[in-house]
């Protein structure tokens, strides 16, 4: 046990405003190597809205309060899209954050979600829609990502799942720049 690490080596992180929280995916943020981060990836519910959430710590658990709200950070929606849960997160090199999983869609039903965050919390709005991408597989009833990766020249390459016609559950891959 880390002893340095939070209270006897645990972190409990409360969003005040949500009814619970759950967390999906965790990286170490390595862009400043003087100064390595945690980001921790997953969902908030408030409202009864499932919405992503991030929260960002030192290495000895500490919230990073340069990061979004005193360390943690719930993303607005896009216009269209009712709920969003993260399945994986990445952090890029320069310290960007992607993120990915699925978002039910008030028209399209249950679809891939992509978004990517700078470092300093806010959405690059360059990735996009205002720091979103969703995509609805063709033939697919639902579909989501899983495990995310990002190549050397940038390409974000996710797998998950997407429902065959036959209303079979299969693998599902994706590769975009």
């Amino acid at each position: 046990i880390d002893e340095s690490f939070g209270d006897q080596a645990i972190v409990i992180t409360d969003f005040a405003e949500s009814l619970y929280e759950t967390i999906a995916a965790m990286e170490f943020d390595t862009s400043n190597e003087a100064n390595p981060k945690i980001v921790v990836g997953g969902t908030a519910n408030i409202n009864n809205q499932n919405k992503p959430a991030l929260a960002r710590y030192d290495k000895n658990g500490r919230l990073d309060a340069t990061f979004g709200n005193a360390g943690l950070r719930v993303i607005a929606l896009p216009q269209g899209v009712a709920e969003a849960a993260v399945s994986d997160l990445k952090v890029y090199a320069n310290g960007n954050i992607l993120i990915g999983g699925f978002a039910l869609s008030e028209r399209l039903g249950q679809i891939i979600f992509l978004a990517r965050l700078r470092p300093q919390r806010i959405m690059d709005v360059t990735f996009g829609v205002g720091g979103f991408r969703t995509y609805d597989i063709p033939n697919s009833a639902i579909e989501g990502v899983d495990a995310l990766d990002i190549t050397a020249d940038g390409t974000m390459d996710i797998g998950g799942y997407a429902m065959a016609p036959n209303g079979f559950i299969k693998f599902a891959l994706g590769s975009f720049s």
